[in-house]
């Protein structure tokens, strides 16, 4: 992080807010948590690259519907 950024979140839990969201607009809506919950069980060995390519999306948003709204793991590697 940079130097200005802490000093503005310091800033913020010293005047006492303990809101941890850094004011950007969440993009993650219930309709896409929807349609990766459908992509997934039609193709198991989707990555998440390819969610992120259907959808439109960042591979960062894919995966955090994936592995931290639908609790999915990668079970191997291989």
């Amino acid at each position: 992080m940079s130097r200005p950024a802490i000093v503005k979140w310091c800033q913020r839990f010293e005047d006492g807010g303990t809101d941890l969201t850094d004011g950007r607009p969440t993009t993650v809506t219930s309709d896409m948590v929807q349609r990766v919950e459908d992509i997934i069980p039609s193709n198991r060995r989707v990555s998440v690259a390819h969610i992120a390519q259907e959808l439109g999306i960042s591979v960062g948003s894919a995966h955090s519907i994936a592995c931290q709204q639908l609790d999915y793991r990668k079970l191997c590697s291989r």
